[in-house]
């Protein structure tokens, strides 16, 4: 039985010479700018542009590519960052400084929110005492924290075991009518401020002086009773 053809085994099936190459197209447009600038579409779409308030800086001190946009309000507005010029604390991560974002002043300042892959925070430095908090408030794997403007931790909460602790006290209920727990070593009475409902947990205290409530008093440090006994 005879075989069919293959397309290329027809008679005049053979492919001739390519044709001559197109003439080149038009050159597409040139952009010039700062060293390190980074090219965008501008607002008005009509083309490439590039701008000294949007470039790619050179590595920052822990070696972190650095991008720097500052273009909103005329470079007076918010800016972020990728990359640092300063470490926030933890110094077996120094070489992953992540993404800052700043308000206007506040990269002079040193002050700034960083975001990493394990970890948030807000880093500040109080003005007029310049006193560097390194993060005032932080998020981690391992909890959170937060610092006043003397650099002590005022609240903590641990990821592992969601323990909460509190330099002052715990409040519950409605701000402004709220009821709080304070605790400390010794008696309350002349020495803790408080309001009625309030309690206080004496971790040195034994029966009838562990565990005070506040009877009365407004605001005042009297008024304390142990629970099981007088003070």
């Amino acid at each position: 039985m005879p075989q069919p053809l293959l397309k290329n085994q027809y008679p005049g099936a053979a492919q001739g010479p390519a044709g001559p190459a197109g003439p080149a197209g038009p050159a597409g447009p040139t952009v010039t700018g700062d060293p390190n600038a980074l090219v965008f579409i501008n607002t008005a779409g009509d083309g490439p542009t590039t701008s000294a308030d949007f470039t790619a800086t050179p590595l920052d001190p822990y070696g972190c590519p650095q991008i720097r946009d500052k273009r909103q309000a005329a470079g007076i507005g918010p800016k972020w960052r990728q990359g640092a010029w300063v470490s926030d604390g933890d110094a077996e991560n120094v070489t992953a400084e992540g993404i800052v974002v700043y308000e206007p002043t506040d990269d002079a300042a040193g002050n700034f929110a960083r975001i990493k892959g394990s970890r948030f925070g807000i880093r500040r430095v109080v003005p007029i005492t310049n006193l560097d908090l390194d993060y005032a408030w932080r998020v981690d794997l391992n909890g959170q924290y937060l610092k006043n403007d003397n650099a002590v931790k005022t609240f903590e909460i641990d990821r592992a075991n969601g323990s909460v602790r509190s330099a002052a006290s715990i409040a519950v209920g409605p701000a402004g009518t709220e009821a709080r727990i304070f605790s400390g070593s010794g008696s309350p009475e002349g020495a803790v401020t408080g309001r009625p409902g309030d309690l206080y947990l004496n971790i040195t205290g034994g029966a009838g002086t562990a565990i005070y409530t506040k009877e009365s008093g407004n605001e005042t440090n009297t008024g304390w009773i142990g629970l099981g006994g007088a003070v």
